[in-house]
């Protein structure tokens, strides 16, 4: 089982206390993985160039990797119910 992980938690991880005065952090959505939101968090500063990008799954946690696309499945019992 995995911990949970606020996206604070998530930035606190892999960003320093002092370069954490340097970020910017900006909302996007991408459609190209069936519409997930996640965010951007960049480093902004005269030496170091990082971006990174958390992606929010449906457990609420937030993570560098996407969350797996839902995908069609088929339940037994609706068709023994008819």
């Amino acid at each position: 089982m995995m911990k949970r992980c606020s996206l604070q938690e998530g930035i606190d991880k892999w960003f320093s206390p002092t370069q954490r005065a340097h970020i910017r952090v900006t909302r996007f959505r991408q459609n190209v993985l069936g519409g997930q939101t996640g965010v951007v968090v960049r480093l902004m500063s005269t030496t170091d160039s990082i971006e990174l990008r958390f992606f929010r799954h449906g457990d609420g946690t937030w993570r560098l990797f996407p969350a797996s696309a839902s995908r069609p499945t088929m339940n037994s019992s609706a068709w023994l119910a008819a």
